[in-house]
């Protein structure tokens, strides 16, 4: 006998009673829980749709702190250099300005070096274009202005200072330039290297000659020297150093006014011209009074006796001395 097959549960199952409802779909059940329109939009598709995560609020950045002071390691030593690079740049300019007698500098050295800095050929060069510079070597600009080169730097200069300085030391003249180390020295070197143009020895040979007729000389020849050329006693240095005037004539002008004296003194009046032709005796030389000695003693006694000789007694005194 054919077994028959076992009844299903529906087919036992009291319907609405016993069956179960069919289970809900996952939309179904995303509609229960979710409320529509604040997170997602439930389209009911058949499919499962993830809703989005809520967007979290961006925090406020907290600004980052400032940064402090990066410490170089290095600092302490460089400002010790340059300390020290001031300190010598200092001490070098202040020996300069001692050196150059610009002792009107001293006291701005710290702001000099400020300004200018520590390179000593800077400062050199700076230093050059200061008023007080060019004031104080005023003659070697001079020089320069005129294309001269002898002297070529501001040591040159001082020693040519100090020679000259010596010469007029020598011959009793110390303070004729003026007083030694300040301006108005400087100014009467000045005068001679960038006026004259005399050099130390040309120097020497016109103011011995000057000082021949100014210094132990008799008042008859301090006389016949202003009575032919012009010149007192006071004048005679400069006018020795005139430079229209070369040391040659200066010679001769002194032998002149040599011989003129002492025919003064012999109680004889000559004149320039008698004068200047016994200056011809000594040449280049200095003329000694033996050399005409002689003669105007002669001179003196022919012209107690012919003094109305149509020579006139200058020139028989010259024709006389000279052999004539």
């Amino acid at each position: 006998m054919a077994k028959r097959p076992p009844k299903k549960i529906d087919d036992i199952a009291v319907v609405g009673r016993y069956t179960n409802p069919p289970a809900p779909t996952v939309t179904q059940q995303l509609q229960d829980v979710v409320v529509p329109g604040r997170y997602a939009t439930v389209v009911d598709t058949g499919t499962t749709t993830t809703p989005a995560a809520p967007t979290p609020e961006a925090p406020t950045p907290t600004p980052a702190p400032a940064p402090g002071p990066v410490e170089d390691p290095y600092a302490a030593i460089r400002a010790e250099q340059q300390r020290q690079q001031r300190a010598a740049a200092g001490a070098w300019l202040s020996g300069i300005l001692n050196m150059y007698g610009l002792g009107s500098l001293a006291g701005s050295i710290e702001g000099l070096i400020s300004e200018w800095g520590t390179n000593t050929e800077v400062i050199a060069m700076k230093l050059r274009e200061t008023g007080q510079y060019k004031e104080r070597f005023k003659g070697l600009l001079g020089l320069q202005q005129r294309g001269i080169t002898d002297v070529r730097s501001e040591a040159e200069y001082l020693q040519l200072e100090t020679s000259y300085r010596q010469v007029f030391r020598e011959n009793g003249l110390s303070d004729f330039l003026g007083t030694p180390g300040t301006q108005g020295e400087y100014d009467g070197i000045a005068d001679i290297v960038g006026k004259y143009s005399l050099s130390v020895n040309e120097v020497a040979d016109r103011v011995s000659d000057a000082q021949r007729v100014a210094q132990n000389t008799s008042q008859e020849v301090k006389d016949a020297f202003q009575e032919y050329f012009g010149i007192n006693e006071s004048q005679l240095v400069a006018f020795s150093l005139d430079p229209v005037r070369t040391s040659e004539k200066m010679n001769r002008q002194a032998n002149a006014a040599i011989a003129g004296g002492y025919a003064a003194k012999q109680a004889l009046k000559i004149g320039a011209n008698a004068a200047d032709q016994l200056a011809e005796l000594a040449g280049t030389g200095d003329l000694q009074v033996s050399q005409i000695a002689t003669g105007i003693t002669g001179a003196k006694a022919v012209a107690d006796a012919i003094a109305a000789s149509p020579w006139g007694t200058g020139s028989l005194v010259q024709q006389i001395v000279s052999g004539g």
